[in-house]
């Protein structure tokens, strides 16, 4: 499927998405519907400033087995900006085997941690988390040592002082 605009899913039965999905629409899957995004195949998703995507949304079912290919080249960078890319409160979702989260730009797969999908991107660190559904823009490892040094430096010095 390739172009703009959006794709609702409405009635019973089961749709499945193959090959390699270009449209940036939203994808609404309601009751009763299913949709699988199949291995092999790809769906891409262009994110831009915090908040605007698109995404999977509805209250039916969906099976991630293919790969989510994101597109950061216009992807807010701050700290704390994030997307939601699969509606988990709404939907009956499942992430497979198979499935990937991938970046278009640079062409490469994000790293996967229990479930949390990581990739640096243009100097900014981004994470997918398979819990929430959502893209966040996270800050450097670096920052969390450089913090976590400052508390435990923090601490000695409240001691020594006693």
């Amino acid at each position: 499927i390739r172009g703009g605009g959006n794709i609702s899913l409405t009635g019973t039965g089961t749709t499945e998405f193959s090959d390699n999905n270009t449209y940036i629409g939203n994808t609404t899957i309601g009751t009763g519907s299913t949709l699988n995004l199949l291995g092999g195949s790809q769906m891409a998703f262009s994110i831009g400033a915090t908040g605007v995507n698109n995404g999977f949304f509805g209250a039916g079912i969906l099976s991630l087995n293919g790969d989510l290919r994101l597109n950061l080249s216009g992807a807010g960078t701050t700290v704390g900006d994030s997307w939601n890319l699969v509606d988990i409160a709404n939907l009956d979702e499942t992430f497979g085997a198979s499935f990937v989260v991938a970046s278009s730009i640079a062409a490469v797969d994000f790293n996967e941690s229990a479930g949390v999908w990581s990739i640096n991107e243009n100097g900014v660190d981004y994470e997918f988390s398979e819990s929430t559904g959502n893209l966040s823009v996270v800050p450097e490892p670096g920052t969390y040592a450089l913090l976590g040094g400052l508390l435990a430096l923090g601490y000695v010095m409240v001691r020594r002082r006693r």
